[in-house]
């Protein structure tokens, strides 16, 4: 099947393959601006390859009409086209062209997910994953600076937003009711948390 992607060259599969996993490849320089990360992949399902991608995204990605999925392999980002895809619960259930076999399916589990931005996510003022937030400076509805998110830390009772002010580290729960407004322009980040929060996670 043919594709054709701006900025993307799709090379032949016996000559293009990742831990033996079949992939379209891209130019170096990505501009990852224009992707949205959605989650990170769980685990293959059934014995057809077929991916889980439990979904970290307020974005009502089922409106959308999905033709393939950017995974970032070792710092790459590569699209690999869709043959069917479900939602079911708070996850998405994803078949990929050329991934068959739990075998081939294996090397993209742990990797996190993307779609491509349009005009409707990028004019929504809330459409964004944590992970977007890395980078952003951070402060609080009562005017205090804090510092700038470094990383989010995946924990399984709640995630982490790590801050890091000065010298000094600050986790903050990564909890949606907590932010009052982001903006991507400035990549900043308007918190809105309980008094006292900050001081019990230094």
């Amino acid at each position: 099947m043919k594709h054709d992607l701006t900025l993307m060259y799709h090379f032949p599969l016996s000559s293009c393959t990742l831990y033996d996993v079949p992939f379209f490849t891209t130019f170096d320089s990505m501009d990852t601006s224009n992707i949205i990360e959605i989650g990170r992949i769980k685990k293959s399902h059934g014995k057809d390859g077929k991916l889980i991608i439990p979904l970290d995204t307020d974005i009502e990605i089922e409106q959308l009409d999905l033709k393939f999925i950017i995974v970032e392999i070792h710092k790459k980002h590569i699209p690999y086209f869709i043959e069917e895809y479900s939602f079911k619960n708070e996850y998405l259930e994803v078949k990929f062209e050329d991934i068959d076999s739990p075998e081939s399916a294996r090397h993209l589990v742990g990797n996190y997910a993307f779609i491509e931005s349009n005009d409707i996510l990028k004019d929504s003022d809330k459409a964004f994953s944590f992970r977007e937030l890395i980078g952003y400076s951070v402060s609080t509805t009562d005017h205090n600076e804090i510092g700038t998110i470094e990383d989010i830390l995946e924990r399984s009772d709640q995630p982490l937003l790590k801050i890091m002010c000065k010298d000094e580290e600050i986790l903050i729960p990564a909890v949606e009711d907590f932010i009052e407004h982001f903006d991507r322009d400035k990549k900043s980040i308007l918190l809105n948390i309980p008094p006292g929060l900050i001081e019990l996670n230094k």
